[in-house]
C-alpha cells in the first residue's frame, strides 16, 4: 500500500492506494503519526478512493486511529468509499462511527 500525506489549513489527509491489509500497518500508522502530532491539525481525512482491495483487519486500524484522534480531540473522516468498500463500511456501520464525505 502507498500513503501519501498532505495538509492543508486544519485538515490532514491520508491517500490511500492499492492494498490496504494488517501488512500496511506499520506504513499506516507512520503515516499518521504527525498528523496526530501537529498541534494545528484538527482533522484527519482518510481517502480510501485509491484502495484496490482492503482486509478486514483494515477496520480495527481505523479504530485504533480513531480513539487515538478522539483522545487529542480531532476528528477522522473517511473520503471516497465505494464499492465493497463502502458496503463494507456501511454494513458494520463505520459510517455511525466515522464522519464520510
Amino acid at each position: 500500500m502507498d500513503v501519501r500525506a498532505a495538509q492543508r489549513q486544519h485538515v490532514a489527509t491520508l491517500k490511500l492506494s492499492g492494498r490496504f491489509d494488517f501488512d500496511a500497518h506499520q506504513d499506516f500508522k507512520r503515516a499518521y503519526e504527525p498528523c496526530l502530532a501537529a498541534l494545528d491539525v484538527r482533522e484527519i481525512r482518510v481517502d480510501l478512493g485509491g484502495l484496490e482491495d482492503m482486509a478486514n483487519s483494515v477496520l480495527g486500524m481505523l479504530l485504533v486511529l480513531r480513539e487515538r484522534a478522539r483522545a487529542l480531540d480531532k476528528q477522522v473522516r473517511l473520503t471516497n468509499a465505494r464499492g465493497p468498500f463502502k458496503d463494507v463500511l456501511e454494513n458494520t456501520n463505520f459510517g455511525k462511527l466515522f464522519a464520510t464525505l
